[in-house]
């Protein structure tokens, strides 16, 4: 007697979402924590970044609704790469 059966529609769901999560991790996600600050001669910001579909995209925020300095969005295929470019944007001003 077999308490459950699954069906191979089912087990190729779960091996989807799998395949899905560990999509997500190989492409650069990182968990959402504190946004990091950096420093230049015009002041302190927040590099703040979210992911748009295929890429992530970084900006630096000095107010505190979080809007992107001077409306500038930096984009990288991960997250890192995004946030990197930010905080080389904020370097350069």
């Amino acid at each position: 007697m077999r308490l459950y059966e699954m069906d191979t529609g089912e087990a190729t769901k779960t091996s989807s979402a799998k395949n899905l999560r560990d999509l997500g991790l190989k492409n650069g996600y990182k968990m959402e924590t504190m946004p990091e600050t950096v420093t230049t001669k015009d002041g302190t910001f927040e590099i703040h970044s979210e992911s748009h579909g295929p890429h992530w995209v970084a900006w630096l925020a000095r107010t505190s609704d979080g809007g992107p300095e001077q409306s500038v969005l930096l984009v990288g295929q991960t997250q890192a790469e995004a946030e990197a470019r930010a905080r080389m944007w904020a370097e350069r001003r």
